[in-house]
Order: structure tokens, then sequence, then C-alpha cells
């Protein structure tokens, strides 16, 4: 036998079936697929071993001499394959171990507030919260699960949309006290406006406002962050656009309008092979359970101007 040669080690199931049922009708049945395909890849492995396996007999088909020696080691690699299965299983059914979470920085900043309530309830889950603005390949295994106000891309994605995600015109209230509220379009003329820099940026619902009601605003400062802009607005910097989840919970700041831009929705996704390991469910949950509760704030609906 050339036990040398170079095989697919997948037709070694193949040939347990055939083994095992006696007809390839049979092993067809088991792995299901259609007979001819049974046919198809014990052919190949004998080809590639090059030496007969299987013959067919009397009561169906039985192992030659070489085709028990294979046998005995295929059988042996199943038992190996399935212990790791169940290693994997077990491992992946406990809720331990590390979870990777990609979403924006800004919902980064509010995320991480909530993770000491999941911690209580799991103490060997990790989480690891990866907080900025590049697109990370969950297919590619560079995160389990991210929030994203963009649908799925990518195929082989479980999505489950979240909250609203608003936007609203904010100021500190020590702005506010000394120069007052704009009321009409010419009235933001003469005040400090705060802009945001950077192509992601710039496309933001606060860069998209100002392009389309104030095209000629002249910034007394923009920057290529939102919470660069978010502590300079605490500091009485000036007026700028913010997410509502951030201002509405800061008491130093004062939303102006009642209304609110943009309403885009928050979404989750993951692969779906992750979905069903248990640490990352558990993420999961806690996700939506959160932001099923503030759902408000993200929307703006916890706060009025």
């Amino acid at each position: 036998m050339r036990f040398w040669a170079v095989f697919d080690w997948n037709d070694l199931r193949y040939l347990l079936a055939a083994a095992r049922s006696g007809t390839l009708a049979g092993a067809a049945r088991e792995l299901g697929v259609k007979h001819t395909t049974v046919a198809r890849r014990l052919a190949a492995l004998e080809s590639d071993l090059g030496t007969q396996l299987l013959r067919k007999g009397a009561e169906g088909y039985e192992a030659t001499a070489a085709g028990t020696e294979v046998l005995a080691l295929a059988n042996e690699l199943k038992d190996r394959a399935d212990a790791i299965e169940r290693r994997v299983a077990r491992a992946d059914a406990r809720l331990a171990g590390v979870v990777q979470v990609t979403m924006p920085d800004t919902v980064g900043g509010y995320f991480v507030r909530q993770l000491p309530a999941l911690r209580q309830r799991h103490p060997d889950l990790v989480v690891n919260v990866l907080a900025d603005l590049r697109v990370y390949d969950l297919l590619a295994g560079e995160a389990d699960i991210a929030l994203r106000l963009h649908p799925a891309s990518q195929g082989d994605l479980v999505e489950r949309k979240l909250c609203v995600a608003a936007w609203s015109l904010y100021a500190s209230r020590s702005y506010v006290e000394k120069r007052g509220i704009p009321h009409a379009t010419a009235d933001f003329a003469s005040h400090d406006l705060l802009g945001y820099e950077g192509a992601a940026l710039e496309q933001s619902p606060g860069g998209v406002w100002f392009r389309e009601n104030l095209p000629d605003a002249k910034f007394a400062m923009r920057c290529n962050g939102i919470l660069q802009i978010f502590n300079a607005t605490l500091m009485g910097a000036g007026i700028t656009l913010l997410p509502c989840f951030m201002a509405d919970a800061e008491p130093m700041l004062v939303r102006l309008t009642e209304g609110v831009f943009s309403n885009r929705r928050l979404r989750m996704l993951v692969p779906a092979d992750r979905a069903k390991v248990a640490r990352v469910r558990a993420v999961m949950d806690f996700i939506v359970e959160v932001l099923t509760r503030d759902a408000d704030l993200f929307s703006g609906a916890s706060r009025s101007a």
C-alpha cells in the first residue's frame, strides 16, 4: 500500500459510511448526498491510495485487506475528530473567554460604562472593545460582534436592527448664558460654530447638517473626531451637532432645539457561526438589553430643549 500518497481526508467519511452500511445508497442516506457522489469519492480515494479498498460481495460492499487497514486508521481519526468537536463544543458552551466587539468610538464611550453590569453576571467573560472608525472584517475573524450604522455588506452575517441614533444641536450652559440661543438661520452668523473635519466625519449627520443648513458657516474650530468636538462643546467653545445619546446624558450641555436629525438605526452584525457560541451570544443579548433600555436616550426622546 502507498500510504505516502496524497489524498483528500474528507473521502475517509465516505469509506466509513459505505463500510458500515454495505451499500452506496445507505452511505448516501447517512451522509445526506447522492449515491453517485459516494461512488465518485470512493473511486477518488482508491485512485489516490493506489489500491482497492472495498469490493462488492454477496451481502453488499466489504473491505479488502488494504481496506481493513485503512478503515482501522480512519476510525481512529474519526474518534480524534469527534473528541476535538466535543472539546470545542464544551469551550463554546462556557460563558468564559474573550469576545471582540467593534463599534464607533462614540458608541464605545457609552458601551464601556455598561460593562460592569455584564461582568457581574459573567465574571469569566472578557470583552475587548475596538472603538474607532475602522470597518473590521468580521468574516476574517477580526471581531466577533460589530455595532454599525450601515447594513451588512458581507454575506453570512446575522444582522439585528437596534435603536435609532439621532443627533441634535447643543451648546454648554455657560455658552448659552453668555451668548444666547440662535432662533433662526441668520442668527448662527453671530455664534461660534464647531465643525467636523475629515472625509468620514464630513459625511456624519453633523457634517451633513452644516452643509445643508449653513453652507457658508464660518467655524471657530473643526475637528476630525466627535469626542474632541464633544469636549470642546463642554468647555463652552461653541455650538455644534452631537449624537443625542452622548449630549443628552451630559447635564452641562443644553439641547438648542427639540427636533432631532439623521435618525440612522444602529445595527448589530455577527458572523452566523459566531452567533452560536455561548460567550458571544451572552454579549449579544446584553447589547440588545441595554440598547432597548436606553432607546429613548439614543433617539433623543429622553430630553427636550
